[in-house]
């Protein structure tokens, strides 16, 4: 609560500048830990199972083992994007 207020009073004083700056960087912020959060996820889906939990999880299924392996598997070549002219 006590956070709150202090940003509402920051808000008033300082005008509408002020709240862009803190704006952007609270996207900035999120961005960062969206991404991190996906990282993590993926970890979680390719490396942490066991053999046993895969096995259950997508070895039955073809289409779900083959969406797994494109997933997780290091590609070949690494995307680079297009020199500029």
């Amino acid at each position: 609560m006590k956070t709150i207020v202090v940003m509402l009073s920051m808000l008033f004083l300082a005008g509408c500048s002020s709240w862009n700056t803190m704006q952007s960087a609270a996207s900035i912020q999120g961005a960062k830990a969206a991404d991190e959060e996906l990282e993590t996820a993926e970890w979680g889906v390719c490396m942490a199972p066991t053999v046993g939990a895969w096995q259950r999880r997508y070895g039955g299924n073809p289409i779900k083992s083959e969406g797994w392996s494109k997933l997780c598997s290091k590609p070949a070549i690494i995307p680079t994007p297009p020199a500029a002219p």
